[in-house]
């Protein structure tokens, strides 16, 4: 059965191109005067790289080793800072109001609601007062709701394919606007498409993206 260490060893799943998203999200930050950035289950490292790029500082963390080792690499290689962290997103190695953003692609929704609801918490714990939080999770309109074993609602492990093994929970609009009850919603949107895969096959994918904002307190 594959985990995240095994399927970042691919190619195919250490993404390059940074979300939409994510680019529009320095306006927000340079209005701010916001230069520290979490990226949460970064992966291979597009958006520590990207972000580092610009001049942000940024800490990427995930669980996979492979995807850090990566990660590091490609940081190295564009001469920018290494901080990287090996941890899972339940509990976050960091004091509190440590983060003025936490960025998170696809990353939130590979967890059971418990799992999903403390590391939110996290989230909120590490972010400091009037922080960003920018994250896309799948939506249950996706090709892959209802595929595998159901462990509980709104939440599937396939028992086939690649991602064999590893939780998928897809969101509904007033789940999200719940698990984010003590932020303020700034943005939430759905975002759908049609996508071709190879065989001629085509397939719909469904995600929200939300960017949120800790109160103060």
């Amino acid at each position: 059965m594959p985990g995240w260490d095994e399927l970042l060893e691919r190619h195919d799943y250490r993404w390059v191109t940074p979300h939409p998203s994510v680019v529009s999200l320095q306006r927000e930050m340079d209005n701010r005067g916001f230069r520290k950035i979490l990226d949460l289950g970064c992966g291979a490292g597009r958006h520590t790289t990207y972000l580092s790029g610009l001049g942000f500082e940024v800490v990427g963390l995930d669980p996979a080793s492979s995807g850090l080792e990566h990660c590091y690499g490609e940081l190295v290689t564009r001469e920018l800072p290494r901080r990287l962290v090996l941890a899972g997103m339940e509990r976050l190695p960091f004091h509190d109001s440590s983060y003025q953003c936490v960025v998170s692609t696809y990353v939130i929704h590979h967890n059971s609601i418990l799992g999903i609801t403390l590391a939110i918490g996290e989230i909120e714990r590490i972010l400091v007062p009037g922080g960003l939080f920018l994250a896309t999770v799948l939506g249950r309109k996706d090709f892959k709701y209802g595929v595998g074993r159901r462990v509980e609602d709104g939440t599937y492990v396939p028992t086939e394919g690649d991602e064999r093994g590893v939780v998928h929970h897809f969101f509904e609009r007033d789940e999200i606007m719940d698990l984010l009850g003590s932020f303020r919603i700034i943005s939430l949107a759905g975002d759908e498409a049609e996508v071709d895969f190879p065989g001629g096959k085509c397939v719909r994918h469904d995600h929200w993206e939300v960017l949120a904002e800790k109160l103060s307190l």
